[in-house]
């Protein structure tokens, strides 16, 4: 899942969900070199929930095997945010 938001053409955040349903957000750090800061979204963080939610709504659209690969996804913008894109 991307931010809506792009600096040098590269989304300003990138959310994702491994294996044992952690969470983890990076922030685009470096807008020259496209490199991010990556870091497990804290519980308390509200923005989780949407990005659990719409990992597990793709995950039964891709009939139970979801893309690790999100940085090129785009499917829509999740939850109504206006923050994100599948």
């Amino acid at each position: 899942m991307v931010s809506v938001q792009r600096y040098a053409g590269f989304p300003q955040n990138i959310w994702t969900v491994d294996e044992k349903n952690n969470v983890f957000e990076a922030q685009l750090e470096n807008r020259a070199t496209g490199q991010y800061h990556g870091y497990p979204l804290p519980e308390a963080d509200d923005f989780r929930k949407v990005v659990e939610k719409a990992w597990a709504e793709r995950s039964v659209v891709q009939g139970g095997s979801v893309d690790r690969a999100v940085a090129g996804a785009s499917h829509g913008t999740s939850e109504g945010t206006g923050r994100c894109h599948w």
